[in-house]
């Protein structure tokens, strides 16, 4: 039997965003497995930039984009004006932290699904919600309540009340946890990307829970396996998003200072490259620590762009939190870097984190925590054109993260729960 899927994603192209490419795979593999695929999304609005993933329609899966037209003179305010958009955003986090309200526009999504979803609850058998934002659930939620026959895979890429990365106030936090609760009670079972992530949604849910990882599709990589170009000079890059006191390079920048004091590095000898948006708090971060030498901000660029720049890296390097409750995070980027086969410096995750346990598994890469002294023996071994002793990539280890591989995952799991209903 041919299962018919539904998959509720906000993150879908032209959303330039690391959430879009995994229900993206997911439908795209899906299909070529022979199920019927419906994605249903939201009309991309102006705080949804950038919109400039220029990804290729699927063959055979439906899309039912919903929400108003982005041409409205709100979005054209925003657009206008890069400042007034960096005033909302801290507002909103100003509401969150201080009264724990949490404010989003992307909730509005819910309300323009309703009827979308009414209609679609009649016409599969598997529901599919990926987080966040938090809509994608509660739109589930809705389309259970209508059809309680459907088959509700609720999947967590991040986690929602937990979530590290998210400024809540104390009560802010218990309500949203308590929002969390109340709405993921129908669901039939629970998607997550760590084995550490599922023990704390397991914990909090009491649901079935499963491990479908981050990955990378072989597709869109492929091009990307072979060094393109030549650097006159060792090359660092890091794509993506960045976090102030979370996904922060001051102990790399510390390391760079350091090395200079020394004697150790001159200011032509390496370079460092962030391709992201730009945050006014990393230029800060460079001119603090005086590593402009070295380090060059080169802005936002389309993700074949980026996907060039991991390509012609000499070592990739990825950025995370050490704080505890990051020790289960795998972010999707560094499935794309390992899948680039470039040496994976991860700075912020230490020992016994989840990245710590991909990295050393797949022989890609090395996990230093926050530790200076670890950074500079990289770079020191960077400098002497030397290939890390602990760069040695697992082939059979790394292709268990292939997005083809995972939705063959999701696909065996939804047939086991649709024949069990």
């Amino acid at each position: 039997m041919s299962l018919r899927i539904a998959i509720l994603t906000y993150n879908w192209p032209p959303r330039n965003a690391i959430g879009t490419l995994r229900p993206y795979s997911w439908a795209k593999y899906l299909a070529q497995s022979g199920a019927n695929v419906v994605i249903l999304t939201a009309r991309k609005q102006a705080y949804d930039e950038p919109l400039d993933l220029k990804l290729a329609p699927i063959s055979g899966v439906e899309v039912i984009e919903v929400g108003p037209q982005s041409s409205s003179w709100k979005n054209s305010v925003v657009r206008s004006n890069e400042r007034l958009a960096r005033y909302a955003k801290a507002v909103v986090r100003f509401f969150r932290s201080v009264f724990g309200i949490t404010v989003d526009p992307r909730d509005f999504w819910e309300d323009y699904s309703r009827a979308a979803a009414e209609a679609l609850s009649t016409r599969v058998d598997v529901i599919v919600s990926t987080y966040g934002p938090r809509s994608a659930h509660k739109i589930a939620a809705y389309m259970k309540r209508r059809a309680p026959e459907l088959v509700w895979l609720a999947d967590y890429r991040d986690l929602w009340s937990g979530n590290h990365l998210t400024n809540y106030s104390p009560s802010g936090r218990r309500r949203e946890r308590r929002l969390e609760k109340k709405t993921m009670a129908a669901a039939d079972a629970i998607i997550t990307v760590s084995d550490e992530l599922a023990v704390e949604l397991k914990k909090l849910l009491g649901k079935p829970t499963y491990v479908i990882p981050n990955g990378f599709d072989p597709d869109e990589v492929s091009s990307s396996t072979e060094k393109n170009g030549v650097s006159p000079v060792p090359k660092i890059v890091y794509t993506g998003m960045l976090y102030r006191n979370s996904r922060d390079p001051s102990p790399l920048f510390r390391a760079l200072r350091e090395l200079f004091g020394d004697g150790k590095l001159s200011a032509d000898a390496l370079t460092v490259e962030f391709y992201g948006p730009k945050d006014p708090w990393l230029e800060q971060l460079i001119e603090k620590y005086a590593v402009h030498h070295w380090v060059k901000v080169k802005g936002r660029v389309p993700r074949i762009e980026s996907l060039r720049a991991q390509g012609e890296a000499d070592m990739l390097l990825l950025l995370e939190s050490g704080a505890p409750e990051a020790r289960g995070v795998v972010t999707g980027k560094v499935f794309e870097y390992i899948a680039a086969r470039r040496p994976i410096l991860s700075v912020g995750s230490g020992e016994g984190s989840a990245i710590a346990r991909l990295l050393s598994e797949t022989g890609a890469g090395r996990a230093v925590g926050e530790e200076v002294d670890a950074i500079k023996e990289v770079l020191i071994s960077l400098l002497q054109a030397q290939k890390p002793s602990w760069y040695q990539p697992n082939n059979d280890a790394i292709q268990k993260y292939s997005r083809k591989h995972q939705a063959s995952q999701l696909v065996a799991l939804a047939h086991s729960l649709a024949t069990r209903s």
